[in-house]
């Protein structure tokens, strides 16, 4: 009698219109939430690419002017500058043709850079914990040498970060919004088809089922669900992210920086399916239990 009582239970699971949505909104659920996720892993590796690349570096950039010698005389006192000056690591002279380089993303691939006055550009890298003074070392470099320019990275830099981290506290309040919103469709999904299946709910209970028991019951059915929806979601949402990752590796948007997940970026995006169904199985299973004492 038990035996068939549960089968019955079981079986109305399958007929339960709870059953043929839920899956679906959970699927929207975690491709969003995939999509946001992905932000926040993709944000945090940008930032530490640009910070180990560019948050030690200035940019000397030196007027070229229409004698050679001339130029040969400020390049090399520059150089000198740079070199004998507290703080500064190393100093590079950055040959013309990858000054053309960083020049292709405006100009085009094909345009004529020889005929344009491009300045002569130094690479410095300099020590923070030296703390220099760039404004003082920019009056000294402009005393010898007439409208030369310095660009500190850092400042830019900064300028950047706070754009990023308001894109990550976004992406993160979203994927907090999709949290919260899954939780309070289960526990709707959950008292609606505990309200469906009333009388077999009572039966069981006739029967000596516990209130753990059938709490069992809606957590393992609410994990399936969860596994269907969530699979669903992350089959639309991988090959989004793969596709998106190729498209700006092959763009010429060179001005921008790359995108794309690291290692961490995907373990967290796949953590999101085992997530989705922890939430399921224990809200399902919580609801129940307050449901049912609640009635008792």
């Amino acid at each position: 009698m038990k035996l068939k009582n549960i089968q019955t239970f079981n079986k109305s699971f399958d007929n339960d219109d709870t059953n043929r949505y839920l899956p679906w909104l959970i699927a929207c659920m975690v491709f969003l939430a995939t999509l946001a996720v992905s932000a926040i892993f993709m944000v945090n590796s940008t930032t530490a690419r640009l910070s180990s690349s560019f948050s030690n570096s200035i940019t000397v950039q030196i007027p070229i002017n229409e004698i050679s010698t001339i130029n040969e005389k400020n390049k090399k006192l520059a150089l000198d500058v740079l070199a004998s000056y507290k703080g500064i690591k190393r100093a590079n002279l950055v040959i013309p043709e990858d000054v053309s380089s960083l020049l292709e993303p405006w100009l085009g691939k094909y345009a004529n850079t020889q005929n344009l006055p491009i300045p002569i550009v130094i690479d410095a890298e300099i020590d923070r914990n030296a703390s220099i003074d760039v404004q003082i070392l920019t009056n000294k470099l402009s005393k010898l040498i007439p409208n030369i320019t310095l660009d500190d990275h850092r400042e830019w830099l900064n300028n950047f970060y706070r754009t990023l981290d308001a894109l990550e506290v976004l992406a993160s309040f979203v994927v907090l919004l999709i949290v919260l919103s899954a939780i309070v469709t289960i526990i709707f999904a959950t008292r609606t088809s505990m309200g469906l299946q009333k009388d077999t709910i009572s039966i069981l209970h006739l029967i000596g089922a516990t209130d753990q028991y059938i709490a069992n019951q809606f957590s393992i059915r609410a994990a399936w669900l969860g596994i269907r929806g969530g699979i669903g979601g992350l089959v639309v949402a991988i090959p989004m992210l793969i596709g998106l990752e190729a498209i700006i590796k092959v763009s010429e948007a060179g001005v921008l920086p790359q995108l794309a997940l690291d290692g961490s970026g995907w373990i967290g995006v796949i953590l999101i399916l085992p997530t989705v169904i922890l939430i399921a199985m224990f809200t399902a299973y919580s609801t129940v239990l307050r449901t049912l004492s609640s009635m008792a």
